[in-house]
């Protein structure tokens, strides 16, 4: 029912489904590291969650994104010479509440 708070095994199973190896977060952090250690920060997680299905706003950082420019050869000094990657956070790339919702339609 979308007027309940997800369940723990709701926010795990979609933040499981996730692509673990996809590329770190301004923060240094991949989604491999959220599933892996989720028994520390599950309850962060579960909270970011809940705020979210309450229609808290959320902090600046969650929306916000680093972009990186990537030599795509050596010695690269034009701007074509490089390939920009946008960095995002988890709660950017796909906050497990969006999916959870999607999921309860």
């Amino acid at each position: 029912m979308l007027c309940q708070l997800p369940l723990e095994t709701e926010i795990f199973n979609v933040l499981r489904e996730m692509n673990g190896d996809a590329t770190a977060g301004p923060d240094g952090f991949t989604t491999k590291f959220f599933q892996k250690s989720w028994d520390i920060v599950k309850d962060d997680v579960i909270l970011a969650v809940h705020d979210f299905f309450k229609g808290n706003p959320y902090p600046k950082f969650f929306s916000s994104a680093n972009i990186v420019l990537i030599p795509k050869i050596e010695g690269a000094k034009r701007w074509n010479e490089f390939r920009p990657i946008s960095l995002l956070d988890l709660g950017s790339r796909a906050c497990p509440g969006y999916k959870i919702t999607f999921n309860q339609l």
